[in-house]
């Protein structure tokens, strides 16, 4: 029994010391290779846009008000209508204020003579030169009155700034208005203008004669606008910077008020390349994706530029040729073996 029990013992120990010869070496690498989808990255040119919204403005708008208190006379206007600059709009009564311009040009008239007559006298040391500047005083003192009187007479006629188009009206003939009431407004909407706003990313890339395309809602038609004008600082809120285009509107179809998409044509990028977006990841470091270097995947972090459909711009950390991996990306670590699907090997993608 003895005998049986060390001889078992035995092959045993030959076992685990053969077991031990063919055994593979454990390294802590692991010899799986993933399978994972590609893109390989080719260079193009890139159309740079801007897609962003804005409103139309008019050129010109101004809320006619009355500048002094009366009864209104006449209205010289049709609501809707066109009117030319200087045109009279609104008549307020100046019946008051014709007789008192006419008696101080009459005193001023006598205040002229008695200047003259004065200033002759002191020529000759006729009169003492406190008489001399009585008299002078009272010629500037009318000639001031006039001018004010001469004022509230062209304050009561409300005339039109520009030439444009007048809205609805708000006060009805023989009715009295204040300082500051409204009357209408005047709008001159030919050319007009186009508000809007670029990220901070773009500010430097928009100058004047900048060209813009935009579309109104609910309208497939194209017009034309071109920057003539931007804000001078950030908005630190928004960080974004503030632009105005004009555009004809001869036809009238553009309405100050309206919503319009707007497309800026920035100068195009030569040799872009364009990798997907979902390939790109971010963690502590900065924006990052995975290529394909030797079999094994390879982290690369990159810079980005403008978007376009589903893929993304790469200003650095690829070149053209390299193969991107686009799958499995949240178990991809450095150095992880990998190959390229069959019906991935050259694949670009590109759009």
């Amino acid at each position: 029994m003895r005998r049986l029990f060390l001889s078992i013992v035995a092959l045993l120990w030959l076992y685990a010391c053969k077991s031990d010869k063919t055994a593979p070496v454990n390294t802590g690498k692991t010899s799986t290779v993933t399978q994972v989808e590609t893109f390989v990255v080719q260079s193009q040119t890139l159309d740079n846009f801007i897609i962003t919204n804005g409103s139309i403005l008019p050129n010109e708008e101004v809320e006619l008000r009355s500048e002094i208190e009366g009864t209104i006379r006449r209205i010289n206007f049709e609501e809707g209508t066109r009117v030319r600059q200087g045109q009279i709009l609104v008549q307020i009564d100046d019946s008051e204020l014709q007789p008192n311009i006419q008696k101080l040009q009459a005193q001023l008239g006598t205040a002229m003579e008695e200047y003259s007559r004065k200033k002759q006298l002191i020529d000759i040391e006729g009169i003492s030169q406190e008489e001399f500047e009585t008299a002078e005083l009272k010629v500037t003192t009318l000639k001031s009155d006039i001018q004010l009187v001469e004022a509230q007479l062209r304050k009561s006629k409300i005339t039109a700034p520009f030439d444009g188009i007048i809205g609805l009206r708000k006060v009805s003939q023989g009715a009295f208005v204040s300082v500051g009431n409204d009357i209408a407004k005047l709008v001159q909407s030919d050319p007009v203008k186009i508000e809007f706003s670029v990220p901070e990313l773009y500010a430097g890339k928009i100058t004047v004669g900048t060209e813009v395309h935009f579309t109104l809602s609910g309208s497939d038609k194209v017009y034309e606008a071109a920057v003539f004008a931007t804000e001078p600082v950030i908005d630190p809120d928004t960080r974004s910077l503030r632009v105005r285009a004009r555009a004809d509107n001869k036809n009238g179809e553009l309405i100050p008020g309206s919503y319009a998409e707007l497309t800026i044509n920035l100068a195009q990028i030569e040799n872009g390349l364009l990798v997907p977006a979902l390939s790109v990841t971010q963690d502590i470091k900065g924006l990052k994706l995975f290529v394909i270097n030797d079999g094994v995947a390879a982290a690369r972090y990159v810079k980005t530029g403008i978007q376009k459909d589903e893929f993304v711009q790469i200003t650095e950390g690829v070149n053209k040729g390299d193969t991107v991996i686009t799958t499995s990306l949240l178990s991809m670590q450095e150095g992880m073996m990998v190959e390229a699907k069959p019906d991935q090997l050259n694949n670009t993608g590109i759009p």
